[in-house]
C-alpha cells in the first residue's frame, strides 16, 4: 500500500520522461474533448473577456506563450478585470481561478515570497505540427487497404486523391495487417486538417496543465493541476467517484508557500481514503518524489 502512496525516484531521467509523459497525456485528453468557444451573440461579452486576458498575457514567460510567471502577473489589476466577468465568460477566457475573493490572499502571500520561490503556470500546450513526405503521401494514396479517418470522421481512400500531403498538421499510420502471399498490408491511418488542428488547439480555451514552484535553495515542487479533478475512486457500490479536496486551489496555494517536505509525506502515509492532491518534489540532494498527499 505504501508502495502506491509515496515513490521515490532516484533517476532523474525518470522524473523528467514521467513528467514529459504527463503533459504529453493531456494534450491527448484534451484533443478528445476541445471546447468550442461560444460565439460573439451567445452572451459572452469579448472586450470583457480581451481585457481580462490582458492582464494574464503581460505576465507570460518570455520563453512561451503557455507559462505564466506569477511574479510578473498584476494581481491587482487582474483581479478587478476577472470580477468584472460573469460566470460564462470566466468559464470561456483562459483558466485562472486562483482570483476567486476566497484564495485571492493566499496567492498574493505566495507572490510576496518571490525572493524565496518563483511560481509557474503551465498551460495545455498544441501538438506540434508534423510534415507528411510526399512519398509516404504517394504510397497511401496507392494503397487500397486504407481505414480512414479525416478530422475525426471516417471517410473512403478513394476520397485522399482530393488533399496532397501539406493539407495535413498531424498524421498517424498504423498497420493492422502485415498482409502476405496474396495480399497487401493494411493501415489505419488519422488525419487531422490544419483547420481542424486550429479548432482543437488554438481557438480553444486556454487550460491549466501543471504549476511548478522553484525555490531558492534548489528545491522544486509541481504540482499536475489537471489531474486533480479526474482523481477518481471506487466506492462501496464499485462506482468511480471523485477523490479530490473541495479547497484544492487554497491547499496547493498553502503548500507552495510552506514548502514543507515532512508534512507532504506524511499527509502521503495516511492509510484512509481521504480526498488528496499529487505533489512531485525535489530535494536539494536531488531525490525526487511522487506523494499523494490526503486532506
Amino acid at each position: 500500500m505504501m508502495r502506491k502512496l509515496v515513490l521515490k525516484i532516484k533517476d532523474r531521467k525518470i522524473m523528467t520522461t514521467f513528467i514529459s509523459f504527463i503533459f504529453f497525456l493531456f494534450g491527448l485528453v484534451g484533443s478528445n474533448n476541445a471546447q468550442v468557444l461560444p460565439e460573439k451573440n451567445s452572451g459572452v461579452d469579448q472586450e470583457k473577456v480581451r481585457n481580462f486576458e490582458e492582464y494574464l498575457n503581460t505576465a507570460k514567460s518570455i520563453s512561451s506563450d503557455y507559462v505564466l510567471e506569477l511574479q510578473k502577473l498584476d494581481i491587482s489589476a487582474a483581479k478587478s478585470a476577472y470580477d468584472n466577468l460573469s460566470f460564462e465568460e470566466k468559464d470561456y477566457a483562459i483558466e485562472f481561478p486562483f482570483l476567486d475573493s476566497w484564495v485571492l490572499d493566499q496567492l498574493l502571500r505566495v507572490q510576496n515570497r518571490k525572493d524565496r520561490v518563483q511560481v509557474s503556470f503551465i498551460y495545455n500546450m498544441p501538438p506540434e505540427k508534423q510534415q507528411m513526405e510526399s512519398e509516404v503521401w504517394g504510397r497511401l494514396l496507392r494503397n487500397k487497404n486504407l481505414n480512414v479517418m479525416l478530422d475525426g470522421e471516417k471517410v473512403s481512400s478513394e476520397s485522399l486523391i482530393r488533399y496532397s500531403e501539406k493539407d495535413f498538421a498531424l498524421f498517424e499510420v498504423t498497420q493492422t495487417n502485415k498482409g502476405g502471399l496474396f495480399s497487401k498490408p493494411s493501415f489505419d491511418v488519422d488525419l487531422t486538417t490544419h483547420e481542424k488542428y486550429d479548432e482543437n488547439f488554438i481557438f480553444t480555451r486556454k487550460k491549466l496543465n501543471s504549476i511548478i514552484a522553484r525555490y531558492s535553495n534548489g528545491e522544486e515542487m509541481i504540482i499536475p493541476y489537471f489531474m486533480i479533478q479526474r482523481t477518481m475512486i471506487s466506492d462501496q457500490g464499485g462506482r468511480l467517484v471523485p477523490n479530490y479536496p473541495v479547497n484544492f486551489l487554497s491547499i496547493i496555494l498553502e503548500e507552495i508557500y510552506n514548502q514543507d517536505f515532512d508534512a507532504l509525506l506524511e499527509r502521503s502515509r495516511r492509510m484512509d481514503n481521504a480526498p488528496g492532491i499529487w505533489f512531485y518534489y525535489k530535494k536539494t540532494n536531488g531525490e525526487e518524489y511522487k506523494l499523494f498527499a490526503k486532506y
